[in-house]
């Protein structure tokens, strides 16, 4: 339901605020989770943060870890950031349809979630 998305989101903020380094959940799917469940634009921001992260101190060679932290990017409005690195997430995984389709709704500006 719409108010179990908005207590998530708003779950997912208090946590990570502080959490982001010791989370004992994989940041990547529990950050894919909100990116496709929440609308707010600050806990989207702050999930940017955390997939930059988990990018960098995790999953430095994980392909949907990259597709995660694009869509997010994107959901909040910075779409050539998004588009570089959605790029890259394609890179890794040349033969993910998956992210091949939403690199193409990226470059046509269309929503990359439900």
């Amino acid at each position: 339901t719409e108010k179990d998305k908005e207590s998530f989101g708003r779950s997912y903020y208090a946590y990570y605020q502080t959490a982001m380094s010791r989370s004992e959940y994989h940041l990547n799917n529990v950050s894919f989770t909100l990116f496709e469940n929440v609308a707010d634009k600050e806990i989207l921001r702050l999930a940017c943060d955390v997939m930059k992260y988990d990018i960098e101190h995790f999953d430095m060679n994980d392909g949907f870890a990259y597709d995660t932290y694009a869509n997010l990017l994107y959901k909040t409005g910075n779409r050539e950031e998004a588009l570089a690195w959605e790029e890259k997430a394609q890179q890794m995984s040349p033969d993910n349809m998956e992210i091949r389709a939403i690199y193409q709704k990226m470059k046509e500006g269309k929503p990359t979630w439900p």
